[in-house]
């Protein structure tokens, strides 16, 4: 109810309004990234949402409200944004005299990010000039991901303990095990593979839990996870196999 209240907005794939994938711009693209240069100026922004049938209209001043915009920022061969980063330092090619860069290879190319390299990419300059700080978000390790299997609120882990509660059962899954889940998980996808992940290695215990239940619990130990998970990758193998 405060004339300027402060928030966050955070703006997930930004990088697809950007146009450099296409031979012309994109209408829509650059329709957006107008409007949000005007959100991020400390403009009044108009909200719009329907209830049963019902228009509502608000307005909210985004002087005090911190702009959050993430991507992947990826592409084909010269269009992705390390590539352009790539290009710009000269890497792969022989560059030499004043005009070269030293490039520690050893460092990702994507933390020598300039507003420039995200202007060539397609942003606006307009927009570009409006996020003053830059950040790289690496791919997560197997610890971060048993650390959101285990410490995430509601995690997928923490639903298929309720569910076998449910049947009158305790659920314990060992540290190794954990890891083995994590090691499933391929790098790209980040965390999302490790709901069908767990898809794969409890399907068979829900089918038939009085096979792997000792007393009332059900221990999952490196030996078991890595036979369960391998033999659903077979099944997949031969479904695949018999279209």
């Amino acid at each position: 109810k405060e004339e300027a209240p402060p928030g966050i907005i955070v703006l997930n794939e930004v990088d697809k309004l950007a146009f450099i994938h296409r031979e012309e711009r994109d209408f829509f693209g650059t329709k957006m990234q107008q409007e949000l240069i005007g959100w991020m100026e400390g403009d009044r922004i108009q909200l719009t949402s329907y209830s049963h049938g019902n228009k509502t209209e608000e307005w909210i001043d985004s002087r005090n409200i911190l702009f959050i915009m993430t991507g992947a920022f990826s592409g084909t061969k010269d269009l992705a944004l390390e590539s352009i980063i790539s290009k710009r330092l000269g890497i792969n090619q022989r560059t030499i005299g004043f005009g070269a860069q030293e490039h520690n290879s050893e460092s990702p190319v994507l933390e020598h990010c300039q507003p420039e390299d995200l202007i060539t990419y397609g942003l606006m300059p307009e927009l570009v000039g409006r996020i003053p700080f830059h950040g790289l978000l690496g791919p997560l390790t197997i610890d971060d991901k048993v650390k959101i299997l285990t410490d995430a609120k509601q995690s997928i882990l923490e639903q298929y303990v309720t569910l076998f509660k449910l049947r009158g059962l305790n659920l314990a899954v060992q540290p190794a095990a954990l890891r083995r889940i994590a090691e499933e998980c391929p790098e790209e996808t980040g965390a999302r593979a490790l709901r069908s992940i767990c898809g794969k290695l409890f399907t068979e215990i829900l089918y038939e839990p009085e096979v792997f239940a000792r007393g009332d619990t059900i221990t999952i130990d490196n030996g078991l996870a890595t036979e369960l998970l391998t033999k659903s990758s077979l099944h997949c193998q031969e479904g695949e196999a018999e279209l």
